[in-house]
This record gives structure tokens, sequence and C-alpha cells, in this order.
């Protein structure tokens, strides 16, 4: 006997592997973002800054790469 498919389907998990094209930039800020805040130790720091200069990297990143 068959399955019935009910319609639902299986919930990815977070690791899987999605082409970076397919991340937004805001997704990929943001993990840039966390990672200066995991290398200071997850403590001080500015949220605010971090997120800046992660911003800044990533768009000047992808304005370099349209040229």
């Amino acid at each position: 006997m068959a399955k019935k498919q009910t319609g639902k389907r299986a919930a990815q998990p977070t690791s899987a592997r999605v082409p970076e094209e397919a991340v937004s930039s805001y997704e990929r800020i943001a993990l840039l973002a966390y990672s200066y805040w995991e290398r200071r130790g997850c403590t001080g720091g500015s949220p605010e800054e971090d997120w800046f200069r992660a911003e800044r990297e990533i768009l000047g990143q992808d304005a370099d790469s349209r040229r």
C-alpha cells in the first residue's frame, strides 16, 4: 500500500547547502556581523558597529564584482 501524500514537505536542516547567489545580502551581512562578535569571545563591542562594518564589506564586494 502506497503512503498518502499529506502536502507537507519535510523541513530542511538549516545547514542545507544553498548557492551563495541565493543567500540574501541581509543574511550575509548578519552572518558576518555575528562572526565579528564571536571573534571577540561573544562579549563587548557594538552590534550596530558590527553590522555597519559587515555591510560595508559585503556591499563593497558586491559592487566590486559588478565592475
